[in-house]
């Protein structure tokens, strides 16, 4: 009986081992990014009686927004997919490649988040302006290029200033090119090629999925997000609580160094 269950034993060891191996060698030497950002950017996960550990998501999305203008044709060949030729209105061509790994660049709270909120109070201007003219029968319904937009206050109290600005397969390449370590993030991911519905001249687009999507808290700052009371799970216009400090180690691979309450209503910029 031992002489069968002592492989299994050694492969849980040896995979343990390789596990911790990687850890420490994430963590040593000096870090490649620290940044502190808020409950916005790593709000709490739902726990259940299977997994009670406190784990926070990393979010990169933002409401209403699908397509990322800068993940287009040009920059999805230069991380390895192939559209050549195709026709454009074919989906099957997008969903026949397979994702690939790259590293992403996330900005937090930088000159990106600041475009994303004058183009959101552009739209929304539009979107105003455009469902008035709807009302007036100036404009037929099936005119309006604004469907919807999100409210721009609600926005800026409540949304991920952490975003996906550039990808690339040589991550030291991107921190050339991003040398700040308090304000970019080189990050793994994995990229999928879209079909952009919309009537446009170039139906190539493309998505981000984080390899490490979820930071599992410390135990030493759990009692921090334990004093705060009931998270507000899905609720997105109550400002943030507390504050998360997080390093990205040589291998880009996240951990939480320390989490703070937020003592005053607004959060911190």
């Amino acid at each position: 009986m031992m002489l069968r269950v002592l492989p299994a034993l050694v492969i849980v060891v040896a995979a343990n081992v390789a596990m911790l191996a990687g850890v420490a060698a994430n963590r040593s030497g000096e870090p490649d990014a620290v940044i502190i950002m808020t409950e916005r950017e790593l709000p709490l996960r739902f726990t259940n009686d299977r997994n009670s550990a406190r784990q926070l998501t990393v979010r990169i999305d933002r409401t209403g927004t699908i397509f990322l203008p800068w993940l287009r044709r040009q920059k999805l060949e230069a991380l390895g997919f192939e559209f050549g030729g195709m026709p454009q209105a074919d989906t099957a061509v997008y969903s026949r490649q397979l994702p690939r790994r790259a590293f992403v660049v996330l900005e937090y709270d930088g000159p990106a988040w600041q475009s994303y909120v004058s183009e959101l109070r552009r739209r929304r201007e539009v979107m105003e302006q455009q469902a008035d003219e709807v009302r007036r029968g100036v404009r037929a319904q099936n005119a309006v290029t604004e469907q919807y937009v999100p409210n721009v206050e609600e926005e800026q109290a409540s949304a991920s200033r952490l975003l996906p600005i550039d990808a690339g397969t040589d991550a030291a390449a991107l921190r050339r090119a991003y040398p700040d370590r308090r304000l970019h993030i080189i990050a793994p991911a994995t990229i999928r090629p879209q079909f952009d519905y919309r009537p446009s001249a170039d139906r190539v687009a493309g998505s981000i999925s984080l390899v490490t999507q979820s930071l599992v808290v410390p135990r030493e700052w759990r009692g921090v997000l334990d004093n705060l009371g009931a998270a507000d799970y899905g609720v997105r216009t109550s400002p943030a609580r507390y504050t998360v400090k997080v390093a990205y180690g040589s291998r880009h691979e996240p951990w939480i160094t320390s989490i703070d309450g937020i003592d005053t209503p607004r959060a911190p910029h």
